[in-house]
């Protein structure tokens, strides 16, 4: 009888523990994860608000710092690897900034801008060569579009760092 409550014991201790632990683990992988989402989303509106570019004089240290927290430097924008594409009224593509990123091509940068702005979402996600790129796409007053694409590689690497 004893053996037996021992090992009832034994098996809702290692239970109960790997409930704990599983909680734990659980509670730190959702805040990472809502962590890096919200440096993307940073990311992409500072992007969106300065035409797909990060402009070193409109961008100050106190902006940076208000959008993603106080240890984080005016320098620390430029990590992000992006890419910009511009629409007129019409659809048809005016302008391709590809000049910070080297991975993608101007046909799969042209490929990638068709397909999210067929989508009609403010936002979202593509892939193209095994990367997650999310997107965000501003209609301008004057009937423009601008779609932005940023590379969540590094933004996911620094998870439960």
């Amino acid at each position: 009888m004893i053996q037996k409550f021992r090992r009832r014991f034994i098996a809702i201790s290692t239970c109960a523990l790997f409930v704990v632990l599983l909680t734990i683990m659980g509670g730190m992988l959702g805040v990472s994860y809502y962590k890096a989402s919200q440096q993307v989303t940073n990311v992409l509106n500072v992007l969106a608000s300065h035409d797909g570019q990060i402009d070193k004089d409109s961008v100050t240290q106190v902006t940076v710092q208000k959008r993603f927290g106080p240890n984080t430097s005016k320098e620390s924008l430029f990590q992000y690897r992006y890419f910009s594409v511009f629409f007129d009224k019409s659809g048809n593509i005016t302008k391709i900034d590809s000049g910070h990123i080297a991975t993608v091509d101007q046909d799969a940068i042209t490929d990638m801008a068709h397909w999210a702005y067929k989508q009609k979402k403010a936002r979202g996600h593509t892939d193209y060569g095994g990367t997650t790129y999310a997107y965000k796409l501003t209609k301008k007053s004057n009937g423009k579009v601008s779609i932005i694409f940023l590379d969540e590689s590094v933004v996911k690497s620094k998870m439960l760092v």
